[in-house]
């Protein structure tokens, strides 16, 4: 790599501070798509880009579970190379159990979700929640639905877990109890869906009620796949400074929850020079420091 191609010097500030309960990441870190500018000036640096990451960052949504399962040895060189005490790992299940297995519970699934489980637990600390991503044609039926009540016996309690549903189907009130129930996050979803890439879901965000948004003591949790299709275009400086200013209002200065914490991951990654996801994790993060929510 040549000079030219070098990031310049770090000079970004920390998207994150201690004893705040404000959590933006990206969906993943390593994308060759994030290297190259237009101008062939590296973004992200081709070697350490974890190191690169964390230092601007205090979360991210480990996508690479969802295809493979790793070995202990990764897991474990997760939780060391985690860079501060409050740095948290957000697990994405393994596709067996959300699309080959569909949630239908049998001695198959319990023995993989031992064996996945007890692997994210060499996290320890640094372990966030795990996401069940569904896929669009799994749908809101009184068989799957009925499924829910078996993860239940399975899952651990002292666990966090966070399910994303890309079927309208499953945003209604009927669900949100069984949520709250189990005290599992519902995860909120924002797509734009032209093209329908993401099933039925309609164009803005599900939950469209905010109040729907909170279904667990621990934690809210937002997924946003990009303003102009599936994860591309940045959404901006001020539709983050609208979030963040709507969830201060409805949430932190209503509770007395200090150990509630808002997830905010995105997945609009298909872009570079900064990447969309990025940059609206920077606008979001600035909006929580605009408001005193966040240090600066």
């Amino acid at each position: 790599m040549n000079s030219q191609s070098k990031p310049q010097k770090d000079s970004r500030p920390q998207l994150f501070s201690s004893n705040c309960p404000i959590l933006c990441g990206t969906s993943g870190y390593s994308y060759k798509r994030w290297h190259i500018g237009p101008t062939n000036q590296n973004y992200y640096p081709d070697k350490n880009e974890f190191d690169y990451y964390s230092t601007e960052f205090d979360t991210v949504e480990v996508n690479s579970t969802f295809y493979n399962i790793p070995p202990e040895s990764t897991f474990k060189s997760w939780a060391k190379k985690a860079p501060r005490p409050s740095f948290l790992y957000t697990v994405k299940a393994n596709k067996f159990f959300t699309h080959m297995k569909r949630l239908h519970i049998d001695e198959m699934w319990i023995e993989r979700w031992e064996t996945f489980w007890n692997k994210c637990k060499l996290l320890q600390s640094h372990l966030g929640p795990v996401l069940f991503q569904f896929p669009p044609s799994f749908k809101n039926t009184l068989t799957t639905i009925s499924r829910f009540d078996d993860l239940a016996k399975v899952l651990p309690q002292d666990g966090k877990f966070a399910f994303e549903f890309r079927d309208r189907s499953w945003f209604c009130d009927e669900v949100y109890l069984i949520m709250k129930k189990y005290n599992w996050c519902l995860c909120v979803i924002h797509c734009e869906n032209s093209k329908g890439w993401c099933g039925n879901m309609p164009n803005g965000t599900l939950p469209v009620d905010i109040d729907d948004h909170k279904t667990c003591d621990w934690g809210v949790y937002y997924h946003s796949h990009g303003s102009t299709g599936q994860s591309s275009g940045v959404y901006g400086e001020k539709r983050m400074r609208e979030l963040a200013e709507n969830i201060t209002n409805h949430f932190l200065k209503q509770t007395n929850n200090n150990s509630l914490q808002f997830f905010f991951y995105f997945n609009n990654t298909d872009s570079h020079s900064p990447p969309a996801a990025i940059q609206d994790c920077r606008y979001l993060a600035q909006a929580f420091k605009d408001l005193k929510i966040m240090a600066e």
